[in-house]
């Protein structure tokens, strides 16, 4: 029978700088785990600075009962990874968030209860600290509602025809190309400011801003030379925009420049930036990953067509564990009437009946009789869904997903979480 042990530790190095024998053997199982190569010494070392920089707790299960020539049980078989960052909630609030991140379980060691007791360990020791939420990117869709997990944030895949861009009114400001070193400093303050605004947000890692540079390639130390980058400088003269991107070279056809990270303080600023990218006339399109699903981007041009939706994903997954802070800091501007919701959580963090009483003062939010009246019944990964407006209420409501007493309480239920911009995070993790 399979003999595991849990241990969680912070990432470690040799007195040399090098990743020590613990940490070294977790980034081993966690690159099988998502089929990448092993990592060299100098990324090793590399990632062990990142992981210190934003204090991530590492946890690894080790089966003593393995032996050679398999992996001995000084090889992680089932990896973890949390940090804590704040999450935007709406109106320039943020809340605590434990990110959750290098989810792996071997496939010799499915099906036994690892991840389970890996998610649990890790939700009930944030719940103790008094963090709120928890969030993560779901690599398996299907895998993370059993713990109360729920999609809250969308984002578009698209392409950008160059040929057919003709903007309706010329993109204001200037734009400055910016070698990758320079870029790297302002990156962190354009991101916090624009962080502070956007509703969906999460804090950036360490990491981000020398790796959007392409200072840091993802899967090596080394510089990414095909990085390039550019900073939008509004009517005031000062940055309030940026944008990295690459040439994805000659061989293929069409030619395409993708971007690696656009984040702009106005929508002046978004635009400047998209002109300046359109304006390579030697690429044929503009490919970009994370575009946001309420983008003006389409209808600041005369032919919405040059933008194509090419794929769209969940981003952003939240798991709430303290529904009376995240509601109260969630619905501080809402008015009307007070209602009352059940929240079902077998896990039970979150499982019972939250007042919400909008008031002069900001929202209450109080626990109640569970077994009261109430004006509507969610599981706790359906409120996770409904929380910062990314999928409305009502959508949830035809589903199924929440059960109103009236319609009316269905479209009470989407002017309180309804959001004016649609919920956008391109922080990962």
């Amino acid at each position: 029978m399979t003999e595991v042990s849990l241990r969680r530790f912070s990432a470690g190095c040799n007195p040399d700088g090098s990743a020590d024998a613990q940490t070294l053997a977790w980034l081993q199982s966690k690159a099988l785990g998502f089929l990448a190569d092993p990592p060299s010494p100098e990324h090793a070392a590399r990632t062990v600075e990142s992981f210190r920089q934003d204090a991530r707790v590492l946890t690894a299960i080790h089966d003593h009962s393995a032996h050679p020539p398999g992996w001995g049980p000084d090889r992680p078989v089932a990896t973890y990874a949390t940090l804590r960052k704040s999450l935007n909630v709406g109106a320039g609030r943020t809340v605590p968030a434990q990110l959750v991140a290098d989810v792996t379980v071997l496939p010799t060691h499915r099906g036994q209860g690892l991840l389970r007791r890996m998610v649990l360990e890790d939700l009930r020791q944030a719940a103790a600290d008094g963090v709120p939420v928890a969030a993560l990117y779901a690599a398996d869709a299907g895998l993370y509602g059993r713990y109360g997990f729920g999609p809250a944030t969308r984002t578009l895949q698209v392409e950008v025809d160059v040929r057919r861009v003709t903007f309706t009114s010329p993109p204001t400001g200037t734009v400055a190309v910016a070698d990758p070193d320079v870029l790297c400093e302002l990156v962190p303050l354009v991101y916090d400011e624009f962080h502070r605004a956007t509703i969906g947000s999460v804090q950036r890692l360490w990491s981000h801003a020398p790796k959007v540079c392409g200072l840091w390639a993802e899967d090596a130390p080394d510089r990414d030379p095909a990085v390039r980058g550019a900073v939008h400088f509004g009517e005031n003269g000062d940055p309030d925009g940026y944008v990295t991107f690459k040439f994805l070279g000659w061989q293929q056809r069409p030619l395409k420049i993708e971007i690696v990270d656009i984040v702009a303080l106005s929508t002046d600023a978004h635009l400047g930036l998209w002109g300046f990218l359109t304006s390579h006339t030697q690429a044929d399109l503009i490919r970009h990953g994370h575009l946001a699903p309420d983008d003006p981007l389409p209808w600041a041009l005369t032919d919405r067509r040059a933008v194509r939706v090419v794929g769209e994903q969940d981003g952003l997954w939240l798991r709430v564990l303290d529904p009376e802070v995240c509601l109260r800091e969630r619905l501080q501007d809402v008015t009307g009437d007070p209602i009352t919701l059940r929240v079902r959580d077998e896990l039970e963090f979150c499982d019972g009946a939250y007042r919400i009483v909008p008031g002069g003062d900001g929202v209450q939010v109080t626990r109640v009789d569970p077994d009261g009246p109430v004006d509507a019944t969610l599981d706790v990964s359906a409120l996770a869904s409904a929380f910062l407006g990314g999928y409305p209420a009502a959508t949830l409501e035809r589903a199924g997903r929440i059960q109103c007493t009236s319609p009316a309480v269905a479209a009470r239920l989407g002017l309180l979480f309804g959001s004016i911009r649609a919920p956008y995070n391109d922080t990962h993790f």
